[in-house]
């Protein structure tokens, strides 16, 4: 009993739990504004929140269980960035079928997770800089 109050007190816990509230209030934003037929509806926001946000808190939360807790932030931090990229530069007129004049698309859905990745990669050079310098 006592190894799991420990393990409840400690950073190891704690960080990821802390984390996955944040991006447990994300979706609630999300959710509440931005979703289809809200007043405000924001593509990328309400894809991301359908299809990728469980999966961007498992990628954030995981590795912090390992004491990467500087990781977590940062992808997290590129998660709320990558939303807010792909929506701003996520819309285009594209030509999809020759003849036919060019119709809206948007891609802040791929726009989003590259920048999301990016972040993580940042995270993960991060921690190993921070490992090797011996912190």
């Amino acid at each position: 009993m006592d190894n799991l109050l420990s393990f409840l007190r400690s950073k190891r816990f704690r960080f990821p739990l802390i984390t996955a509230l944040a991006y447990g209030v994300i979706y609630l934003v999300i959710r509440q504004f931005f979703f289809i037929g809200r007043t405000h509806h924001l593509y990328t926001l309400d894809w991301s929140a359908k299809n990728f946000l469980w999966l961007a808190v498992l990628i954030s939360c995981v590795p912090m269980l390992f004491g990467w807790y500087r990781y977590g932030l940062i992808s997290t931090l590129g998660y709320i960035l990558g939303l807010v990229v792909g929506e701003v530069f996520g819309p285009a007129m594209r030509v999809l079928d020759p003849g036919l004049p060019p119709m809206p698309v948007h891609d802040g859905w791929i726009i989003s997770i590259l920048t999301f990745l990016g972040f993580c990669v940042v995270g993960i050079a991060y921690e190993i800089y921070l490992k090797k310098r011996g912190e």
